[in-house]
């Protein structure tokens, strides 16, 4: 029996539950709050992947009418301008894709997440509890 002014193992058991359901609603907002960072960074590297595959495209189009133009016109200024403008795409296009490969490069899967869910899954083996 408790001693007056102690609580009892029914208290105690309904403690430790409301304090492991404390406990894994916290661990769900950590996953989430990774998981919207991670997804973050995944978007930014898109954006930059689908910046550079549009200016890859456009280089190719320019670089086709570039060759158009030096065939029909063989040495006027005109293809000139043509290949300058695809110049600058394929090096945007690089630049891109290099910002790209750098963001994709820093995602990171949600570490303190799967730390705290292991150490809640060991502290709640059986095979751990002292006096078994």
């Amino acid at each position: 029996m408790a001693a007056v002014g102690e609580p009892s193992i029914a208290d105690l058991v309904r403690k430790t539950i409301a304090d492991a359901q404390k406990l894994v609603r916290a661990q769900i907002a950590l996953t989430q709050a990774e998981l919207t960072a991670t997804s973050e960074s995944v978007a930014r590297a898109g954006i930059f992947a689908v910046l550079a595959l549009g200016c890859v495209s456009l280089f190719g189009i320019f670089i086709l009418v570039t060759i158009a133009y030096v065939f029909v016109a063989l040495g006027l200024p005109t293809w000139a301008g043509f290949g300058i403008v695809s110049l600058v795409l394929l090096i945007t296009a690089v630049v891109c894709g290099l910002i790209a490969r750098n963001q994709a490069q820093q995602i990171q899967a949600p570490k303190i997440a799967l730390i705290e869910l292991a150490k809640t899954r060991d502290s709640f083996a059986p095979g751990d509890q002292p006096g078994r």
